[in-house]
């Protein structure tokens, strides 16, 4: 488990959401590795874990792939990066959830390394937390594969800036152990 320090963040600080000053982030698997209840597998390929369960009443398996990036003091969920492929088709999409309370109008963004930053619109807004899906079409995919990190943007509730990382290590065998 990696921690990563405010300070990477720029010292943003997500105020009266998540989290105090000084808070470090643990990325985390929300599941263990190996066979659970329910015929839900799972298997780890480093900072990211592949999920496989046949859902309740369901004929068919679902893959998943995520990572979970939690306030390591209090192991509150900041941010899930899931990544499936949710209907027929190659392309695979990304799904990034935050916690209730960003601040909706100017959505999220996300940039690979030092690339391009694709703007993300919410989709919708739960008792888990808001969240948006990214289409990973090839140029995005590729560079997800090549890169050592994605950054998230997004305004907190007091509408200052806030990036949270996400780990790319693991993601290229990660994305390749799903089924389409």
């Amino acid at each position: 488990m990696k921690s990563v320090k405010d300070g990477l963040l720029g010292g943003i600080l997500v105020s009266g959401l998540l989290f105090a000053p000084g808070a470090a982030f643990a990325e985390g698997e929300p599941v263990a590795a190996g066979a659970g209840e329910n015929g839900r597998t799972t298997q780890d390929f480093k900072d990211w874990t592949l999920v496989c369960e046949t859902p309740e009443g369901a004929q068919t398996e679902v893959c998943f792939i995520n990572q979970l990036l939690t306030v390591k003091e209090t192991g509150k969920q900041i941010m899930l990066a899931t990544v499936s492929h949710p209907g027929k088709g190659d392309t695979p999409v990304l799904f990034v959830t935050l916690p209730l309370g960003v601040f909706l109008a100017p959505g999220m963004a996300i940039g690979i390394d030092d690339g391009e930053v694709k703007q993300i619109p919410y989709d919708r807004c739960t008792p888990v937390g808001c969240s948006a899906a990214l289409p990973l079409e090839q140029g995005m995919l590729e560079a997800m594969k090549k890169g050592s990190q994605a950054k998230v943007i997004f305004m907190d509730g007091q509408r200052k800036k806030v990036g949270l990382p996400i780990s790319l290590t693991g993601f290229t065998a990660a994305v390749s152990s799903l089924r389409k």
